[in-house]
């Protein structure tokens, strides 16, 4: 069982292909914190990064990603989020 949340959210390549800790092991270093309606994201050697949990999108910014055997929608938060990720496992990521 994964943290708090763990479901809702899915670090992705620029492929929209999921990157897990068996593909990129620096996402163990990952320390995800809740506080209100803000995820935050620490790792050694980067600045925390705070997610807004109540965030609003349209339609159009919906796209596909795949995990393992299954296909599902996602929403890209924005490039910040995208850079904080690229960071912390040296290479492109991004996070839905």
């Amino acid at each position: 069982e994964g943290f708090k949340y763990d479901r809702e959210w899915i670090i992705v390549d620029e492929n929209t292909i999921s990157r897990n800790i068996s593909h990129e092991p620096a996402i163990s270093k990952i320390i995800p914190t809740f506080e209100g309606d803000y995820l935050y994201l620490d790792a050694p050697g980067v600045e925390t990064l705070r997610l807004d949990l109540k965030f609003e999108y349209d339609v159009e910014d919906v796209e596909m990603v795949e995990h393992s055997t299954i296909k599902g929608s996602a929403v890209e938060l924005d490039e910040k989020a995208a850079r904080w990720i690229t960071s912390v496992i040296n290479k492109p990521g991004r996070k839905y």
